[in-house]
C-alpha cells in the first residue's frame, strides 16, 4: 500500500487530506500523539484547527484522550479500522500501553517527524519482506510470541516499534539499513543489552547498518556507546570498538613492513604515528592479536574479536529537544 492509498483511505472517514495525512504517520509508527505535534504536521501554531482535529477525533470515537500531570493531554487513535485502512490492521498500536510505552512512542514520533525525508519502513510485513529479499533469514528477525483466544501462540516480529529506514549510498553500493532505539528514560542500561542481544544476528546478518541511539539526556549516550562496542564485538575481555580495530590493524600493517625492512617508505611523520600507535596496542592482549595476525590477517583478527560482520555497524546519537516529563498517574477521561 502506497502513502497515497492510505491518506485516501482516511480521507472517507471525513478527515482532509493533510489531517489523513497525519492520522497515517501516527497509526503506522506510533498510535499515540499531542497536539504540538498535529502542528508541527501542518506547520501552524496551536489554534482553532488543532483543537478542532482533536474534537472531531474524539466525538466520532476514533480517538481516546489521556490527561496527565498539569492537564497535559496526550490522544490514541484507537479506531482498528484506521488501522485497516492503512494496512497496518494487526497493529498493537491501538491497544492500551503504559506510560512508559506511550513516552517512548511520542518520541518515536518525534523522531519519524525530524526525518521525513528517509523512507520508513512501517510495517512489520515491509520490514520483513525487505530483509528477506536482501537474504536475511526469517528465523534470525527479532520476534516475540503472543497468545490469543484460542490458545494458539502468534509470532510477531518488530514489537518494539521502533523506526527504521533504508539509507542510500552515496557510493552506489546497496542501501545501508538505519535502526533506532529509544530511550524513554524509563529503562536502565541493562534494557538495552537486552535490546542488541535480540538484534544482534540480524546486525551480523546485514553487515553494514547504523544504530541511532534517541533520547533527551546527552549524559546517557557514552555509556551505551560502550555498551554498543561491547555487545555486538562479543569481546569478553576488552571491548573494542570499530574504529579502534581499524587503527589497529593499520598499526599491524605498518608493524609488519618495518620488520621487512621497508621503512625507508616511511616519512617523518608516519614515523611518529606508528611510534604513538605501539604505546597504543603493547598490551598483553594487543600483542596476542598481533601474533594471530601475523598468521592469518586481518581476517582472524576480526573472527577473534567477532567483528567480521558487524565492523561496519555505526553508533549514532540524536537529542529530542522536547520535554516529555509529564508521565504522572494516568487518567482516561473519554
Amino acid at each position: 500500500m502506497t502513502d497515497q492509498e492510505r491518506i485516501s483511505n482516511l480521507e472517507t472517514f471525513g478527515y482532509s487530506t493533510d489531517e489523513a495525512r497525519f492520522l497515517a504517520l501516527v497509526a503506522l509508527h506510533s498510535g499515540y500523539f499531542v497536539r504540538r505535534q498535529f502542528d508541527a504536521a501542518i506547520d501552524v501554531n496551536r489554534g482553532k484547527r488543532t483543537l478542532a482535529f482533536t474534537d472531531k477525533l474524539l466525538d466520532r470515537g476514533h480517538g481516546r484522550r489521556y490527561v496527565f500531570e498539569h492537564n497535559r493531554q496526550v490522544f490514541q487513535l484507537q479506531y482498528k479500522p484506521f488501522y485497516e485502512a492503512v494496512g497496518d490492521e494487526n497493529s498493537r498500536n491501538r491497544r492500551e500501553h503504559q506510560p512508559r510505552t506511550i513516552k517512548a512512542r511520542l518520541m518515536a514520533l518525534d523522531f519519524v517527524q525530524a526525518h521525513a525525508g528517509n523512507c520508513f519502513l512501517t510495517t512489520e510485513q515491509q520490514k520483513v519482506s525487505l530483509l528477506t529479499q536482501r537474504g536475511v533469514p526469517l528465523e534470525i528477525l527479532p520476534a516475540k510470541a503472543y497468545g490469543s483466544t484460542d490458545g494458539a501462540a502468534s509470532l510477531r516480529r518488530f514489537v518494539d516499534r521502533f523506526p527504521m529506514f533504508v539509507r542510500p549510498q552515496e557510493n552506489g553500493s546497496s542501501s545501508r539499513f538505519v535502526f533506532t532505539y529509544i530511550d524513554s528514560g524509563f529503562e536502565t542500561s541493562s534494557a538495552f543489552v537486552t535490546h542488541l542481544r535480540h538484534y544482534k544476528p540480524l546486525f551480523q546478518a546485514t553487515a553494514e547498518f547504523d544504530l541511532i541511539y534517541v533520547g533527551i539526556h546527552r549524559s546517557r549516550f557514552g555509556e551505551a556507546e560502550n555498551i554498543f562496542a561491547r555487545v555486538l564485538s562479543g569481546q569478553r575481555r576488552q571491548p573494542v570498538s570499530g574504529s579502534e580495530l581499524d587503527r589497529m590493524l593499520l598499526y599491524f600493517h605498518d608493524w609488519g613492513l618495518l620488520q621487512r625492512g621497508q621503512s625507508r617508505a616511511f616519512s617523518r611523520e608516519k614515523l611518529e604515528s606508528l611510534r604513538e600507535a605501539r604505546d597504543e596496542f603493547s598490551s598483553p592482549f594487543h600483542d596476542g592479536l598481533l601474533e594471530l595476525w601475523k598468521k592469518g590477517g586481518d581476517a582472524a583478527v576480526r573472527t577473534e574479536l567477532g567483528l567480521k560482520h558487524v565492523s561496519q555497524g555505526r553508533f549514532l546519537r540524536y537529542v529530542l529537544p522536547f520535554d516529555y516529563d509529564l508521565f504522572g498517574t494516568l487518567e482516561v477521561t473519554s
